[in-house]
């Protein structure tokens, strides 16, 4: 992403080697990827700017960038996360403190509201609630999207990315505090316990972007600083 010419890379898991790369504007820093259900699409916040990178996995061909806000420069796309029906993408601007939803295929404005602090998602298959990450409010937060309003359910210390299991009962949280930790939500009551990652490296240590299985039983995380950075694997249901 620090490239002067910034792009997304596309890997051939198999052998590592790079086998292509999508250019974005200059000035923009590709930032989190997130896929379609499907994988027909991948959505890239584009941080530092309000826009945002759409890829038609099909073509390696990047759909727009589009304009979250063409009246002015000062958003800051961080999340780019799809409907299940792939038809709406829900994006946070961490400088304007929004949620946003976008038709991806064009860039369709359908509606913003205000979230302080707005972060990261997740959202739900039946496309009702999207879970928020208010890292700076140190909040998790429900959005009903359909009336598109919000309340806070849980005290996280700056709360990151997320990922929910397949039956949704079980969200991940990764944590930007000391030392290195994952908040495990059930939410169904909102109740989680935290996990500690880092062990006898646990010295400034901070969680990193975790992916949770499907089936909801693992989890694999990374963190950063301490004196021995890594993945941390954490079984789930023990």
């Amino acid at each position: 992403e620090f490239a002067t010419a910034p792009a997304v890379a596309i890997v051939d898991p198999e052998t590592g080697q790079i086998v292509g790369r999508i250019f974005v504007p200059a000035g923009s820093r590709p930032h989190h990827v997130h896929a379609s259900n499907g994988g027909n699409l991948i959505g890239v916040g584009l941080f530092g700017t309000d826009l945002v990178g759409v890829i038609d996995t099909h073509t390696n061909q990047l759909l727009g960038p589009w304009d979250t806000n063409p009246q002015t420069p000062n958003g800051r796309i961080h999340a780019a996360v799809f409907s299940h029906d792939g038809r709406t993408l829900y994006l946070t601007s961490d400088a304007t403190n929004e949620v946003i939803a976008i038709d991806p295929y064009d860039g369709e404005l359908f509606w913003r509201m205000t979230v302080a602090g707005a972060h990261e998602l997740a959202v739900t298959h039946n496309g009702k609630i999207a879970y928020v990450t208010r890292r700076t409010a140190n909040r998790l937060a429900v959005i009903d999207l359909e009336d598109r309003t919000f309340e806070d359910v849980a005290t996280l210390g700056l709360p990151d990315t997320m990922q929910l299991s397949a039956d949704e009962a079980l969200l991940t949280v990764g944590l930007r505090t000391t030392p290195a930790q994952l908040a495990v939500v059930d939410t169904r009551t909102f109740n989680f316990d935290l996990v500690d990652l880092a062990g006898a490296a646990a010295a400034n240590s901070l969680a990193g972007h975790q992916w949770t299985s499907p089936n909801g039983r693992y989890t694999f995380v990374s963190w950063e600083g301490g004196t021995n950075p890594g993945i941390a694997v954490v079984r789930h249901g023990v």
